[in-house]
């Protein structure tokens, strides 16, 4: 059977990788391994944002103060 792993939260002070060699995962078998994969992939494809989002707030206000032709940034000088 397989078992959840608890979501973590920020404030876990412990700094450990979820897949350190040091827990049992060895002595799971080759199909518990790959059913904790599957459900680990399953997992994260939920939590996944396809709205658009801005990084750097600096590269946005550049961004709208170039000069642009029909939409496009204006290449400069030649």
């Amino acid at each position: 059977m397989v078992s959840l792993v608890p979501e973590s939260t920020t404030s876990d002070t412990t700094v450990s990788h979820p897949r350190s060699p040091t827990e049992s995962t060895q002595m799971l078998s080759p199909m518990d391994r790959k059913a904790t994969r599957v459900m680990r992939y399953r997992e994260k494809k939920k939590t996944r944002k396809f709205e658009k989002r801005i990084r750097y707030a600096s590269r946005k206000e550049y961004a709208e103060k170039r000069p642009r032709i029909k939409g496009r940034f204006e290449r400069g000088m030649k």
